[in-house]
């Protein structure tokens, strides 16, 4: 099962701090713990309960973003057996979106299965390689018009200004050996404000958000049905909250539970 980890896209806000109208939004530093819950499993999949958690840290610095994961699902079976999927993300994204490293580790019952890692670049207005390390020794090409995470994020954060509106890019993530997919994105029209009073939600009272559907396909791929769909309602800070991950066997909801801010550092001009 391919973990996309939605790096960059659970961002964190600045806590108590409200955007006047029009304010641009902006990544910060910051550490988040996710429940996972299921939400469905495919007939005859044989699985009767999925949960588990999520914890996303993101630290900055002048050159760029260090994004580290934990995402742990403890599934049981209608067989009455029971085990646990695990995996560990380290990447590192350069400001200006044209570096990117990824360490993946991917997990059975505290085997590692799936060991990824290596690196990719991007040339303005031309294709990009990823060279991957691990599991093997081999480059890919990435198509002309590729982003990493947090870039496509970005984007995705300036467009809910025309909301609603679609938009889609290749992204790639070095999650997988599978390259780049081609995310196509629909994001809906504002949400009304939060009204929530304790807890992380808190955080979000009052505050624009927008629900946005994703849906992951291959590169090149006719097929007309999506690799995994992301569903998902996103802040006017970056948080994101609230959302669905569909896998092939089945679907989980995330709720943010707690969050943590760090301070931005301090750069000069080069």
């Amino acid at each position: 099962m391919r973990q996309f980890l939605l790096a960059g896209l659970l961002t964190g806000l600045v806590a108590g701090a409200i955007p006047a109208p029009g304010r641009a939004t902006e990544f910060v530093p910051h550490q988040a713990l996710y429940a996972l819950t299921m939400m469905s499993a495919r007939q005859g999949s044989g699985i009767a309960t999925v949960s588990g958690e999520m914890h996303a840290d993101w630290t900055e610095d002048c050159d760029g973003w260090v994004f580290n994961h934990q995402f742990a699902l403890d599934v049981a079976y209608t067989t009455g057996s029971a085990g646990r999927i695990t995996s560990n993300v380290t990447t590192w994204e350069s400001r200006n979106g044209t570096e990117y490293h990824f360490n993946v580790r991917n997990l059975t019952d505290d085997q590692v299965i799936e060991a990824i890692e290596g690196m990719a670049r991007l040339a303005d207005g031309k294709k990009g390689i990823a060279v991957f390390e691990q599991p093997e020794a081999k480059r890919i090409d990435l198509p002309r018009g590729t982003m990493f995470p947090i870039a496509h994020t970005e984007l995705l954060l300036k467009l809910t200004e025309k909301a609603p509106t679609i938009i889609a890019r290749p992204v790639f993530d070095g999650l997988s050996e599978d390259g780049a997919f081609e995310i196509n994105a629909v994001i809906g029209p504002a949400i009304a404000p939060s009204k929530a009073t304790t807890g992380a939600q808190a955080t979000l009272a009052d505050r624009r958000s927008w629900s946005v559907q994703m849906a992951f396909f291959p590169i090149g791929s006719s097929d007309a049905q999506p690799y995994h769909e992301i569903g998902l309602r996103l802040y006017d800070n970056g948080v994101a909250d609230d959302f669905v991950i569909r896998f092939a066997e089945f679907s989980v909801r995330a709720r943010l539970r707690e969050i943590e801010y760090y301070k931005r550092p301090v750069c000069t001009a080069q």
